[in-house]
């Protein structure tokens, strides 16, 4: 059950205890079976170092499965990260909420290196989990012009820096369906604005209508989309 339980280090490199503070008076077997109830990741290969100091400086802890609130772990902020492993996407407030951002393999000095041209400034990371089921070489999605995968329909199974350039006549998509793999949609052309990560195994891989791309949708503009890369 503790594979489970994300896997933590301090810069110190000595060893502490898996971040969930929400079950600090539970004993060790209790809190592991708990930890296992409420975090049901299957096992993969991921795992991401955060740091509390840009540039991969300050306090460091390493994950292998989701994390809900870095808060309870002892950090404040994410202000740069290390992916290893997996693909992963990080969120602006606890529970996987807020601006989303997604987290290929590689180096992120700086928070500016994974938020992208967002719509407004933030520099707040403060939950992530794996995107379990990103496949680049086998990703496919249609997305349709009204609601509930109705009106217009396109399929896509790679990447488009910009729907118009490809003949969707529309700045918005109103639904979607992810058939396999995951997406990153982005709200202006040229991979730029609000990141929205479309999972085939998140809602039956059904989104329909706008406001369930994330808990930060506002708008059904998009304007360009690219697979995940894993």
């Amino acid at each position: 059950m503790s594979r489970l339980v994300a896997a933590v280090q301090f810069a110190t490199d000595r060893s502490v205890e898996p971040c969930d503070t929400q079950f600090t008076s539970l004993g060790t077997t209790e809190k592991q079976n708990k930890m296992a109830q409420t975090n049901p990741m299957p096992m993969g290969p991921w795992k991401i170092t955060v740091y509390d100091q840009e540039h991969f400086q300050g306090r460091r802890m390493e994950f292998t499965a989701s994390c809900q609130n870095i808060m309870e772990c002892g950090l404040e902020n994410i202000r740069s990260l290390k992916i290893e492993c997996g693909a992963w996407v990080g969120f602006e407030h606890s529970s996987f909420c807020g601006q989303q951002f997604v987290l290929e393999k590689g180096d992120y000095p700086r928070f500016e290196a994974y938020s992208g041209s967002n719509s407004y400034r933030i520099e707040r990371m403060i939950s992530f989990r794996p995107i379990c089921c990103a496949n680049h070489k086998d990703s496919r999605m249609t997305i349709f012009e009204k609601e509930n995968m109705t009106g217009r329909q396109f399929e896509l199974c790679d990447d488009y820096p910009s729907l118009q350039a490809m003949g969707w006549m529309n700045n918005e998509v109103e639904s979607m369906h992810i058939q396999s793999g995951a997406f990153v949609c982005y709200q202006y052309p040229g991979y730029r604005g609000y990141q929205y990560i479309m999972e085939c195994d998140c809602r039956g891989g059904e989104f329909k209508c706008y406001r369930e791309f994330g808990s930060h949708s506002q708008t059904p503009q998009i304007q360009s989309i690219r697979r995940i890369q894993h």
